[in-house]
């Protein structure tokens, strides 16, 4: 911003097949600019992304330096990226986002990959002038499962553990912050509600031309779920804590939140290992198989 203050940078950080979309797509209609290069629509997503391609590629360089992907549900190790790599990931951010967003006062950045890359983005977004503020959208995991079994053939565990090591990242690196967190759900049962209150916890402005616009934006049929009629067995262990986990956000207002998320994500770091410790042949990565569900929300 010419005055020197810091512009603004609205993080949607949610697990894949979430809302994420839909969440950065409003975002944009309260005035913050989305991406140039933006990720084509698909038929899982025809409204579009609101997600800027470049930003993804640069996220999947940064996972690959850690010697990860993005459907690997492993812990990350910043560490493992050199201090001088590290300076010059921060000059190529810096660049990206100013290509992508020139020099709006207000953008949206979203990709689920940041969920797990915060440590690193954090930095990134600091040096380039920006403040982070976010959003948290967060699906029940056993949607977000079977939407990426349709799109990706995944197991229900993948979905899953997935679904686990992005939203305790998320929470877990986002506390103190100024944020929002939701039942992504909610944004399609009211759209203008869901807005007014970000726009209030996040400091934002929202005229009212804007809400009618985001009601106008958002389509309850791209957001669905349509349970097969026999669902394969899970194993126990990812589906229990992942209700756990999913019940604690449910009821979020309650002290005990933090420390139960706390404690759940040690149980979750202690099984599943990081990226530095491979957890191999834990639990299959993908099964090929025949699904009848249908489920949508990106």
């Amino acid at each position: 911003m010419e005055d020197g203050t810091r512009r603004l940078a609205l993080v949607v950080l949610g697990m894949h097949r979430s809302g994420t979309s839909a969440m950065a797509g409003c975002l944009a209609h309260l005035g913050a600019r989305r991406p140039r290069t933006e990720i084509a629509p698909t038929v899982n997503n025809p409204r579009g992304y609101c997600e800027s391609e470049p930003v993804m590629v640069f996220n999947d360089r940064l996972l690959e330096l850690m010697g990860s992907v993005w459907h690997d549900w492993r812990r990350l190790d910043p560490g493992l990226i050199s201090a001088a790599t590290r300076r010059d990931l921060a000059k190529d951010a810096a660049v990206l986002l100013a290509g992508e967003f020139g020099d709006a006062d207000v953008i949206v950045l979203k990709d689920p990959r940041l969920c797990r890359l915060m440590p690193l983005w954090e930095e990134f977004l600091d040096l380039a002038g920006y403040e982070a503020r976010y959003v948290l959208p967060v699906r029940h995991p056993l949607q977000s499962a079977l939407s990426l079994r349709v799109r990706n053939a995944f197991s229900l565990e993948t979905g899953r553990l997935l679904w686990l090591r992005h939203v305790l990242e998320a929470e877990r690196r986002t506390r103190g912050q100024r944020r929002h967190i939701l039942a992504a759900e909610t944004l399609v049962a009211a759209p203008q509600a869901t807005l007014a209150a970000i726009a209030r916890e996040l400091g934002l402005a929202a005229r009212q031309a804007d809400m009618e616009g985001v009601a106008a934006f958002i389509e309850p049929a791209l957001f669905h779920c349509a349970f097969p009629a026999e669902l394969p067995s899970e194993n126990r262990w990812i589906a229990g804590l992942s209700e756990r986990v999913h019940a604690v956000f449910q009821a979020w207002e309650t002290e005990a939140a933090p420390s139960l998320l706390d404690a759940f994500y040690a149980e979750f770091d202690a099984i599943t290992g990081s990226v530095a410790k491979p957890a191999a042949g834990l639990f299959p990565a993908i099964r090929a198989s025949a699904v009848d569900g249908n489920c949508a929300a990106e």
